[in-house]
């Protein structure tokens, strides 16, 4: 009976592409809200308009993330 704590390389690509995808809407939503402090304390204009991006895009990454661990059917 083979372990049922191996992943299958497709499914080890998945979660590897998720987690670069991850990386990636942390390092721009840090940059994103940078670039707004600097520009609202030079305008003072507070419009919080990183977190529509924030949020939008974390609803993709959501989504990734159920498609990158969803429970697959074992092939024969």
């Amino acid at each position: 009976m083979p372990d049922q704590g191996l992943l299958a390389p497709a499914d080890v690509r998945r979660r590897r592409r998720f987690a670069l995808h991850l990386l990636g809407y942390a390092l721009a939503n840090v940059v994103l809200l940078v670039t707004w402090l600097v520009v609202a304390l030079a305008t003072e204009r507070w419009f919080p308009w990183p977190l529509v991006v924030t949020a939008a895009w974390g609803l993709v990454l959501e989504l990734h993330r159920r498609a990158a661990y969803a429970p697959r059917p074992a092939r024969r």
